[in-house]
């Protein structure tokens, strides 16, 4: 037996045969779980940190017994106070050898959790805090941190580059009033934009009852449409090739003028069709020429019929060789692991509905607009400016990967001069009474970087504001 099968008559027996912690979902969701690390500068700050420690510990030992050598034999001092001036010089490289700054900065294991997969310190946290600000969540460090270095974005038509508002342009539909009710109440049996333009253009133009009697059995197919039984005839409401209708003259007439189109059958008939467009979001245009400007694939991917998605594709300006139409959330899927098969770098994929589930799962940044917000989600976009949105996950994981490296390089800069200067090999020494303060020296820069980024977010994000109420 498969999910979803439903019991019709008789009775059905279940033994429990594991634990909830020995199921399925719970060994998957452990063995993510154990493998993640949070991200690849999260995993080189703990590969330097592991470094730092038996580094900092043989130069110990190496300045303990040179300098007791040293003070005894080239100094003349005795044996204790060599000891004694040895063990200072140990202590001073001890002390200034904290790692503090690298778990400030990055490393994940002196930080707290915000998703399964996703750990988060000063630079992360700052760049999260800020960016949910302007309605963008990201769910994990690892997108946060390389989703500026992705070479292919697909996106979503409807809802995502589209405003998701769909008006009719052409109807044809039986005007019986038992028809109209049966296509209202098939419509209202989905959520999807289509079927609720359909329905609110029924409601416009007629009075309804509140029941259609003798509709049974409605069942959603995502991606594809809506069957049910009227009286037993069989009633289906979706796209052209989902209800067999792709030869019916009115039908191939509305594809050819590029519109979405809605075909409703009762019996395999043709009882109600609709043919509507949907206008691009505001900034798409400048949005695709941007990604392409910057040398990634753009690629719109949409259970749309053929025509429809071509037509948009052609609006906002993708090429025809990157526009997938007619795909079901599977296929919506393969075609984002055909990407990244042929992809040099990393996929991503920006959709709004759950028929993007699988698109999101499969690809590797998965930005989500709110209405798909769920656990394959990595990023999600809670404003309605989605090209706006876009830009700013763009811009924010460049920033925030350039303010980690800034960190990074400054912690091992530090630690080199520092062990050397505490070692007193230079000349110059550090002697073990202010060798603390290092600890202080370290960890300042990196609080100021952290406190550039937020900076520079306020004060663009201020700007942003300025400019939307001087073009009100």
């Amino acid at each position: 037996m498969t999910a979803g099968t439903k019991l019709r008559d008789g009775q059905l027996d279940i033994a429990v045969t594991r634990l909830i912690p020995e199921n399925s979902v719970s060994t998957i969701v452990d063995a993510v779980s154990s493998s993640s690390t949070g991200s690849e500068y999260q995993d080189l700050a703990d590969r330097m940190a592991g470094w730092l420690l038996p580094i900092a510990g043989i130069c110990c030992l190496a300045a303990f017994l040179g300098w007791m050598f040293v003070k005894r034999f080239r100094r003349g001092q005795s044996w204790g106070e060599a000891v004694i001036s040895g063990v200072g010089y140990a202590i001073a490289i001890a002390a200034v050898s904290c790692p503090c700054a690298l778990a400030i900065a990055v490393s994940h294991h002196v930080c707290f959790e915000v998703h399964a997969d996703s750990q988060v310190t000063l630079v992360t946290s700052v760049s999260m805090a800020t960016t949910v600000q302007g309605g963008i969540l990201f769910r994990s460090t690892q997108a946060l941190l390389t989703a500026h270095a992705v070479k292919a974005m697909a996106f979503d038509k409807t809802g995502t580059l589209s405003q998701g508002i769909m008006t009719v342009q052409q109807t044809s539909y039986d005007q019986d009033p038992q028809s109209v009710q049966l296509i209202h109440a098939i419509t209202a049996a989905s959520k999807h934009p289509v079927s609720e333009t359909a329905k609110r253009y029924i409601e416009s133009q007629h009075e309804l009852s509140q029941e259609t009697k003798g509709l049974e059995d409605v069942d959603i197919v995502p991606g594809k449409g809506v069957t049910a039984t009227f009286f037993g005839f069989p009633v289906m409401a979706g796209n052209a090739e989902f209800t067999d209708t792709t030869h019916h003259p009115l039908v191939k007439e509305y594809l050819s003028k590029g519109m979405t189109i809605l075909v409703i059958t009762l019996g395999g008939q043709l009882i109600g069709l609709f043919g509507m467009k949907d206008q691009p979001r505001s900034g798409v245009n400048e949005l695709v020429t941007h990604l392409e400007g910057q040398g990634k694939q753009v690629s719109l991917v949409s259970g749309d019929n053929h025509s429809a998605v071509h037509s948009f594709a052609q609006t906002i300006g993708i090429s025809h060789n990157n526009v997938h139409a007619s795909q079901t959330p599977v296929s919506k899927g393969e075609v984002v692991q055909h990407l990244k098969n042929s992809t040099p770098g990393l996929v991503a994929f920006v959709g709004d509905g759950i028929n993007d589930t699988i698109a999101l799962s499969t690809a590797d940044i998965s930005i989500a607009t709110g209405s798909a917000s769920n656990a394959s989600s990595q990023i999600i976009i809670l404003s309605s400016d989605v090209p706006k949105a876009v830009y700013q996950i763009l811009n924010t994981s460049r920033m925030t990967r350039n303010h980690v490296m800034v960190s990074l390089s400054f912690c091992g800069v530090y630690f080199a001069a520092a062990i050397l200067l505490a070692s007193g090999v230079t000349g110059w020494r550090i002697p073990p009474a202010f060798a603390g303060l290092g600890e202080l020296v370290s960890i300042l820069p990196v609080l100021l970087v952290g406190a550039h980024l937020a900076l520079y977010k306020s004060v663009q994000r201020l700007l942003e504001v300025r400019a939307g109420r001087a073009a009100f």
